[in-house]
């Protein structure tokens, strides 16, 4: 699916801190830089979704227990009218970059830069598909990691599951919004 959103611009100050530079010196500020100008020409911006019956989560428990435990949110997700899993994925020639690269400060500021720039796509298209759904009267749940079994992930390609509900009461208040809240209650958890 062609992106017909904006894309939220890159966050410098989470891309350090994914890169473990929370008191990044000037020079490692230039070098993220210059990673995220590179990478922002490589990077292919790309959208897959699938619709689904909920009925897919029992299906999916049954039919592989091990892998449907992964990061799936059957509670949330099972109140819905229907789900949405959707593929976020920046293309293969920023990974090919990333594995190519031989320089390791480099390869880490490439690595948190990817992992900004996917979740800052995750983030835009959940906001346009919100806005999308409420003009309909449908409101989104969270989105959560959903595993494919044999699709690996990395800082280049994500997939995620998010329920669909008619029913305003249903939804969260407030969607998660991973890297793009400074007081979100999960962060401040993990640091």
């Amino acid at each position: 699916m062609s992106l017909q959103f904006p894309i939220y611009p890159p966050n410098e100050e989470e891309i350090l801190r994914r890169a473990a530079c929370s008191r990044a010196s000037e020079e490692e500020k230039q070098l993220m830089r210059e990673c995220l100008r590179d990478a922002e020409y490589l990077i292919d911006y790309h959208i897959t979704e699938r619709n689904r019956p909920v009925s897919l989560l029992k299906e999916m428990e049954r039919e592989a227990p091990e892998d449907f435990a992964a990061g799936v949110h059957a509670d949330e997700l099972a109140a819905c009218n229907a789900l949405v899993i959707f593929t976020a994925s920046l293309g293969e020639t920023v990974r090919r970059e990333i594995e190519d690269c031989d320089e390791p400060e480099k390869k880490i500021f490439y690595q948190a830069i990817c992992a900004e720039r996917l979740d800052a796509l995750c983030e835009s298209y959940c906001d346009n598909k919100e806005k999308r759904l409420h003009e309909e009267g449908a409101y989104i749940t969270p989105h959560y990691p959903f595993f494919w079994p044999g699709v690996t992930e990395d800082a280049c390609i994500t997939t995620r599951i998010m329920g669909v509900s008619l029913d305003p009461q249903s939804h969260a208040p407030e969607r998660c919004r991973t890297c793009f809240v400074r007081n979100c209650p999960s962060r401040s958890k993990e640091e």
